[in-house]
């Protein structure tokens, strides 16, 4: 996951709270494609988010909310994307890794 902080750029509209409340930026969680020897190919799929100023601070409420609505849900749906390039590419194999933040809590 990678976030894009714009705290710098206070004009910037559009924009949700990160880990520290008082940033401000988006998420993005990349599925990216890379060769058997390790070469980087390109991004296959990409899930961008901005968190909802409403919902910060709830994450004592976090086994409330339903599965699709937390955030570790995005690496369901970059699961999908590694099944559509398992699907879109005949003989090459599809592997996955994760962090942490991909627990579903």
């Amino acid at each position: 996951m990678t976030v894009f902080d714009f705290s710098q750029h206070p004009q910037t509209s559009g924009m949700g709270p990160l880990a520290q409340e008082h940033c401000r930026g988006f998420w993005v969680h990349s599925t990216l494609a890379v060769s058997a020897e390790g070469v980087p190919l390109g991004v296959w799929g990409q899930h961008v988010w901005v968190r909802d100023v409403a919902t910060t601070g709830n994450r004592h409420r976090r086994h409330e909310r339903g599965f699709v609505d937390k955030e570790s849900y995005k690496w369901v749906l970059g699961l999908s994307d590694l099944a559509a390039a398992t699907s879109a590419t005949q003989g090459v194999r599809c592997v996955t890794g994760k962090r942490i933040c991909s627990s579903f809590f």
